[in-house]
């Protein structure tokens, strides 16, 4: 298996050095870890978030954004989602399907 850094550098078809800080931009996905949703939510912004290992018990969203997130090994039990949008979400290793 064969790692590139963002430091490397490659060659163009035309010859020309082009650094990995060129070709990439950070997607701002945010990880979230080991975490328990603890209270009820309404509009809050989860646009292109990782959850590892989330818990919710019980909780209740309300128009909440899940677009491009990934729930993996998530545990959601009793939880009511009203208009929530999860477009292109991925959910693997989950209860939640």
């Amino acid at each position: 298996m064969m790692f590139i850094t963002i430091s490397d550098v490659f060659t163009n078809s035309d010859g020309s050095a082009t650094s990995m800080n060129e070709c990439f931009k950070s997607s701002d996905r945010v990880v979230l870890l080991d975490q328990a949703i603890v209270q009820d939510m309404e509009e809050v912004q989860f646009v292109n978030h990782q959850f590892q290992r989330l818990v919710a018990i019980n909780k209740r969203f309300v128009s909440c954004n899940f677009r491009y997130s990934e729930f993996d090994a998530a545990y959601i039990r009793k939880c009511i989602f009203d208009s929530c949008d999860f477009t292109r979400c991925r959910f693997t290793n989950s209860n939640f399907r």
